[in-house]
């Protein structure tokens, strides 16, 4: 999309007047989600791909689901996303130990950075196609956020005592660098804010609209849900919207500029090299149409974020 001559006059303003001031474009904007009957919908399911490779990338099973539901029954899906904070991994996933890192890999690192399926309007309702993790039928919304974080809602009942010992222990070390500190103790005053009237903790994720919401929500939430347009690949696909750029949005680049930078990334469309990329990371060979094949299937992901998505 590209700017209109308002959009360059709020632009000067805010430059010089304003500081975000001006609401970032949502990746459901102008979009038609259409509506298909529950027949249709057990339809689709049925015959959403099912054979995959091994390892293969939520966001690039979720391209090729909507691409293929479009193409075969010209209807329209949405995108899912649930984006999961640092502390949800470094409590969760990691028993709040800090790990060493190098270049953006840590060795013994466990927790994904999102996870995203399709999902459709089935008379109304909106429902999540998740074949891969969820095989035997569409679920809400709501049954397929708890089936990505019950597991680390039961493990912090479980550990608790063990986890919240760990973090004092790393506030109590000297050489401890205090951006660490600070990240164990905004862990600990979650854990605290988790904790309700039964004595269990509960871990629920906040609803977004825009994933900068995310970015800038990293040391108070767990995770965070989204929904999106077909067309939206991935997070760098959203920050791109949002902020003009893949990078990890923050209270430094997240600027007016930034934001209406991002109005003219606005998806209408699959994009072939998504879709490409996405069919030879994902499934065999021979369930790939001949247009999308690739011979070099080891190309670095250069669309795809660095941690693990599933």
């Amino acid at each position: 999309m590209k700017q209109s001559i308002f959009s360059g006059l709020i632009l000067s303003l805010s430059l010089s007047a304003f500081s975000q001031s001006i609401t970032p474009m949502s990746p459901t904007d102008g979009y038609n989600l259409d509506v298909i009957s529950e027949a249709s919908a057990l339809d689709i399911f049925k015959n959403i791909k099912n054979e995959y490779k091994k390892d293969s990338t939520c966001a690039n099973r979720a391209m090729i689901w909507a691409f293929e539901t479009y193409n075969t029954y010209n209807v329209n899906s949405e995108k899912y996303f649930i984006h999961y904070t640092d502390l949800f991994n470094h409590i969760a996933n990691n028993d709040g130990e800090h790990l060493t890192c190098f270049f953006g890999w840590c060795p013994g690192a466990d927790g994904w950075e999102y996870h995203v399926a399709s999902s459709f309007n089935v008379d109304g309702e909106l429902m999540v196609f998740d074949k891969y993790f969820l095989p035997n039928a569409p679920v809400t919304p709501e049954a397929w956020e708890r089936r990505f974080i019950d597991n680390a809602e039961e493990k912090l009942n479980k550990n608790a005592a063990k986890i919240i010992a760990q973090l004092k222990k790393n506030i109590s070390k000297e050489r401890l660098k205090e951006s660490k500190k600070q990240k164990d103790r905004d862990a600990l005053a979650l854990i605290a804010a988790s904790k309700g009237p039964d004595g269990k903790y509960h871990i629920s994720c906040k609803r977004i609209t825009h994933i900068a919401e995310h970015d800038l929500d990293q040391r108070k939430s767990w995770c965070h849900t989204q929904r999106t347009s077909m067309y939206y690949w991935n997070q760098l696909d959203l920050r791109t919207l949002n902020n003009g750029s893949k990078n990890i949005i923050t209270k430094d680049n997240y600027t007016d500029n930034n934001i209406l930078k991002g109005m003219d990334h606005k998806k209408t469309d699959f994009g072939y090299y998504s879709i490409e990329y996405s069919y030879n990371e994902a499934f065999p060979k021979e369930l790939i149409p001949a247009q999308y094949r690739k011979d070099n299937k080891d190309n670095e992901d250069s669309n795809n974020s660095r941690r693990r998505r599933r």
